[in-house]
């Protein structure tokens, strides 16, 4: 009986050993001294973690996209999450035990420490600059907060990358740039419109009475030869300097895209022949000698004949320009194949070889003086090349080198659509005979007096009956008293714009309207949507070409005349 007493107290006191084990257990475990237990059993050892409440925000930061950090007072890293040490470029394992500052850039280690230092009392932040382990520098943002883990006093870092968003901000900041300068570029694009717009007009006003005088002189019965010379050469001189400017003005609205093209089936070979003639008297002048061979067919094209006529003539005036006197220019037509092909060829100075494409661009002349000194504005063929593609052909050039003479070649597609019955010639030239028609009764109304009143005596020697006005007041009133046909009608005047002169003639109820024509010296697309809403029937630029105007007055007896 004593023995099984002694048996039960050893019993109790193994029990009350175990039972303190257990509450120390759970002691360590409630202040958190352990994180795992090891149990032995007849399977083996098994291993026991306590996450316990705190695991969500253990996993959260093992798997933030941010880089974190656990830092001693001293400074070395004590735990980092994968995300820091992809950062870095070494594993979690290579960081712990490491000086934080071994990865920061030498020059911001001292604000580092002083930023570690304010982070002791208070939750602090900045900016510092990394280095992982290839040394590639890492601008991050880090925000640092004291932290008391076991009883051991340290500091929590959470290190956001920068790069991405400096990347993205620089992006932000190059776009904006990139729109400032657009915004730029098409005010800039704006003002250079007005700006040739303004230019074309101004050159334009002294152009127009300078080739109606060399019409009206034309007009003139004259036996001194040298009146005659000197005569044609103020025509030939007034209308290059007038397809200068309209070259000028043609080449800005192709680069926007504002030329629309009016196609039609038309006659290549007419149109080269009306080229050729117009060309004709240029060559004369500089004493060329000029052949033209074309074929007896046709030769169809779906081409808008006046730009075919414009690249053209551009091409011919060039070979004209860079072949001295005495120089032989040869224009040729044929077909190859499904192709219409163009040749001109001259014996003139030739173009250098790296100079057969760039002569093509916009402002681009060959180098050295012997084509320097023939001067242009290096538009003509730039212009030239880009009608031709726009009718889906091309040109190029060709030379054996300088003083060995070019040859230009044009292709076109042709095309076997029927030829309409009747066509407008293409391309009518400085100096082309102007046959009387019916005589009409002409108002010309200009501030310009030069150009109103030589208008006036050339309408006067080809029969027609005009008169001048030059202020808008001026012309209401002669419409009202002449009864014109036609009204001449400039738009810049000095008391009304034509626009409105336009308005209020057609405004009186008189039973009678004129055929309105602005002939203006602007001559964009928006000066001539204004004369149509304004009631002019047909826009025109100066200084007009005498043909033309013979025309419009022959036309104008198959108008209406009633008001709107």
């Amino acid at each position: 009986m004593e023995q099984s007493s002694d048996n039960l107290e050893l019993e109790n006191a193994r029990l009350r050993e175990r039972l303190a084990d257990a509450e120390s257990i759970i002691r360590a475990i409630r202040e958190r001294e352990i994180d795992a237990v090891v149990v032995n059993s007849s399977e083996g050892d098994r291993i026991f973690t306590f996450e316990g409440a705190d695991y969500p925000y253990r996993a959260l930061v093992e798997s933030m996209s941010e880089g974190a950090v656990t830092l001693s007072e001293e400074g070395l890293i004590l735990y980092s999450n994968p995300r820091l040490a992809t950062m870095l470029g070494a594993s979690s394992a290579e960081l712990a035990g490491t000086t934080f500052t071994d990865w920061i850039a030498p020059e911001e280690v001292s604000a580092f420490n002083d930023l570690l230092q304010s982070g002791r009392n208070a939750c602090v932040s900045g900016e510092l600059t990394l280095r992982n382990r290839s040394g590639e520098a890492l601008p991050v943002h880090a925000s640092l907060n004291s932290l008391l883990v076991k009883g051991l006093r340290c500091c929590g870092a959470v290190l956001t990358d920068m790069s991405l968003a400096k990347h993205h901000a620089a992006l932000a900041a190059a776009a904006e740039y990139v729109r400032q300068v657009n915004d730029r570029l098409r005010e800039a694009d704006k003002r250079k419109d007005e700006f040739l717009a303004t230019l074309a007009h101004e050159l334009r006003n002294p152009l127009a009475p300078i080739r109606a005088a060399a019409y009206v002189l034309k007009k003139l019965d004259t036996a001194d030869d040298r009146l005659v010379q000197a005569r044609d050469m103020i025509d030939r001189q007034a209308a290059h300097m007038t397809r200068l400017i309209d070259d000028l003005l043609e080449m800005s609205r192709i680069t926007q895209g504002k030329i629309e093209l009016r196609r039609h089936s038309e006659s290549l070979a007419g149109i080269v022949s009306s080229v050729a003639e117009s060309a004709r008297a240029a060559m004369e002048a500089r004493e060329h000698h000029f052949t033209v061979n074309l074929p007896d067919s046709p030769m169809l094209i779906h081409a808008d004949a006046i730009r075919i006529a414009q690249a053209l003539f551009n091409v011919l005036e060039n070979a004209a320009k860079y072949t001295s006197p005495g120089g032989h220019i040869v224009l040729q037509a044929r077909r190859e194949d499904d192709e219409a092909v163009i040749t001109v060829q001259d014996d003139g100075v030739g173009i250098a070889p790296e100079m057969s494409t760039r002569i093509f661009d916009m402002f681009v002349q060959a180098n050295g003086g012997s084509r320097r000194h023939h001067g242009g504005l290096g538009i003509g063929l730039a212009l030239s090349r880009r009608l031709i593609e726009m009718h889906g052909g091309s040109i190029s050039a060709s030379s054996e080198g300088l003083g060995q003479g070019t040859e230009f070649i044009v292709r076109l597609p042709l095309c076997t659509d029927a030829l309409p019955d009747a066509r407008v010639s293409a391309g009518a030239g400085a100096g082309a005979s102007v046959a009387p028609g019916t005589p009409r009764r002409v108002l010309i109304v200009d501030d310009n007096a030069d150009a109103a009143d030589s208008l006036c005596t050339l309408l006067q020697l080809s029969g027609h009956t005009a008169r001048t006005a030059y202020r808008g007041s001026d012309a209401l009133r002669e419409i009202s008293q002449f009864h014109p046909d036609v009204v001449l009608l400039d738009i810049g005047l000095p008391d009304i714009s034509g626009y409105e002169v336009a308005r209020r003639a057609r405004a009186q109820n008189d039973g009678r309207c004129p055929i309105l024509i602005a002939l203006s010296g602007w001559g964009r697309a928006e000066d001539r949507e204004l004369a149509l809403e304004a009631g002019i029937e047909a826009h025109l630029t100066k200084p007009i070409d005498a043909l033309t105007l013979e025309q419009l007055l022959d036309n104008a007896g198959r108008v209406s005349r009633s008001p709107d």
